[in-house]
């Protein structure tokens, strides 16, 4: 008996509702009835996730993985039905999950395309996987270029489902969007009559910054007002990040741009960044309408990076907290703790922003006083600093096997095989005589080179992922020099010289409820060798 394991895959979130999923298990149940497989219900995977570059990431994937090889352990007899090689994985992926399952005993067969259990068969596969990696950058070009034609030829507003604080669209079917036009609704009518619009809010915004209010002030000021934030659902609490957002928006003073964000995936992890400036599409004048002048803006942009420098010179209690600015952060929420004082200045604690202005994100309060806080953590810090194996405890726990070790040997034998393969055509391309076989033999050294075109690329990716390791490997020695060189300055260290401790060796002080036990821990990330890892393949 051979059970069939089926696999079926759409890309992303919302193709899960039209036929394709229906029509790939349709067409996998008939392949599997003509082939007398079973087929447990338990054994079908339904995965909605990209096929790039993903079959590590990909939940139920690895579940189908786990499946084949128990029921192989178990004495079964197991192939892999999937309907088209494209939804099992793209390039290079789709001959390393082919080879997997072949190494865990069973096999691969795809409803749309045949591929013969020969040296023939295996070039085929080679051949598909890279034509279909090809396809999807095709598609890829395709759409963003569809995408930015959308934009800038018809002056549709791409993508944007929420308009930006202060604006409306100009109409509310989603194809027929263009540009903004000002949202003048009044949605809060103040005790003394003043009636509030979205507008008029952001004019007030940028008037409280221009006057050299605080991000945080601003914040305050219209939470005490009552002025209700855009969710309007009991939530009249404003955020300086919000405010923050708005101010620095060139949207305000009328330009507008398109493509800001670029995206990557680390792990399973979708990452966005903003693009610079020069990378990002300015909008046709018109598309978003000023709510400021550029004078004001540009005025509002100096004011405030001068408020984010004077606020580092005017704390002059920085000294009583060693864990501020971000070292201290609620064990619950994971949020920041800022700093409180009582009424006449003499105790000083740290507290959970999102527990104690009661936003509700994070019931309860969560304080400590900074008197315990703060020598007990310096204490555990000198202690690890001081003694070596806590350090290398530490250290070890950073480092990584070379991740490119067991995929260099497996590429390099690849290489070398097409190359010679390469060899073999052009002997026969110089001795054929029959005009036939000359043109199939160029049709296969062209197929190889593009194959050995994408090994290359990929021998390049490796080497740059091995490089980057070794970056995180040398700045662990430079980690465990500079310990070394602190341990005698521990007893004598200053304020500045601790916050220089907590900085280098990336600490974060999670903080938990009284009643909880222990009270706060200790995680350690130094930033110089977290950076470098940071660029080391996450599928290593």
């Amino acid at each position: 008996m051979t059970i069939a394991i089926r696999y079926r895959r759409v890309s992303g979130i919302g193709q899960e509702d039209n036929s394709s999923l229906e029509k790939q298990l349709e067409r996998m149940d008939e392949y599997c009835a003509i082939h007398e497989y079973e087929t447990p219900a338990e054994t079908l995977y339904t995965e909605v996730m990209t096929g790039i570059d993903t079959w590590r990431e990909r939940p139920e994937l690895q579940k189908l993985l786990a499946k084949v090889e128990q029921l192989v352990k178990d004495g079964y007899q197991v192939v892999v039905i999937v309907d088209h090689p494209d939804r099992f994985a793209r390039g290079l992926d789709l001959v390393l999950l082919v080879e997997l399952i072949s190494y865990y005993g069973a096999r691969v067969e795809f409803v749309q395309t045949k591929f013969e259990d020969t040296d023939e068969g295996a070039l085929i596969l080679h051949l598909e996987s890279y034509s279909s990696k090809k396809e999807w950058s095709r598609i890829k070009k395709r759409t963003a270029d569809g995408r930015r034609d959308h934009v800038l030829k018809n002056h549709k507003m791409l993508g944007v489902s929420t308009p930006l604080y202060g604006y409306a669209f100009n109409n509310p079917e989603r194809k027929m969007r263009t540009h903004y036009v000002y949202n003048d609704t009044v949605f809060y009518t103040a005790p003394d009559g003043t009636e509030w619009t979205e507008r008029k809010v952001v004019e007030r915004i940028f008037q409280m910054a221009k006057d050299g209010m605080t991000l945080r002030k601003i914040a305050e000021t219209l939470t005490k007002e009552g002025i209700p934030t855009r969710q309007r659902k009991g939530n009249n609490f404003w955020r300086g990040t919000t405010i923050g957002k708005i101010l620095a928006n060139p949207a305000y003073m009328g330009k507008f741009y398109a493509f800001r964000q670029t995206y990557h995936r680390q792990g399973k992890k979708l990452l966005t960044k903003d693009k610079p400036i020069e990378e990002q599409t300015l909008m046709p004048e018109g598309t978003c309408p000023p709510i400021v002048d550029e004078e004001t803006f540009l005025i509002v942009q100096r004011q405030l990076t001068y408020n984010k420098e004077k606020a580092a010179r005017n704390n002059k209690h920085r000294q009583d907290a060693l864990l501020r600015a971000g070292y201290a952060k609620c064990g619950h929420c994971l949020s920041n703790m800022n700093v409180g004082r009582n009424k006449n200045g003499s105790m000083v604690f740290y507290q959970c922003i999102k527990a104690n202005n009661r936003f509700g994100e994070c019931p309860g309060s969560n304080t400590m006083s900074a008197v315990l806080l703060d020598p007990q953590v310096w204490k555990d810090i000198s202690a690890v600093i001081r003694d070596p194996k806590k350090i290398k405890e530490k250290i070890e726990a950073l480092r990584t096997p070379d991740p490119t070790a067991p995929q260099g040997i497996p590429l390099a034998e690849r290489k070398k095989a097409i190359e010679d393969e390469i060899s073999e055509y052009v002997d026969l391309l110089h001795t054929a005589k029959k005009e036939s076989t000359k043109k199939n033999a160029r049709s296969w050294i062209s197929h190889l080179e593009n194959q050995l075109e994408e090994i290359e690329q990929q021998e390049k990716l490796l080497e740059g992922i091995r490089s980057n390791w070794q970056k995180a490997q040398d700045e662990i020695l430079r980690f465990e020099h500079w310990c070394a060189g602190w341990r005698d300055k521990l007893d004598k260290a200053d304020y500045e010289d601790k916050r220089t401790c907590l900085r280098h060796l990336g600490v974060t002080v999670r903080v938990f409820r009284y009643g909880v036990r222990p009270r706060y821990k200790i995680d350690f990330s130094p930033p110089s060798i977290m950076e470098k890892l940071s660029f080391v393949s996450p599928r290593s």
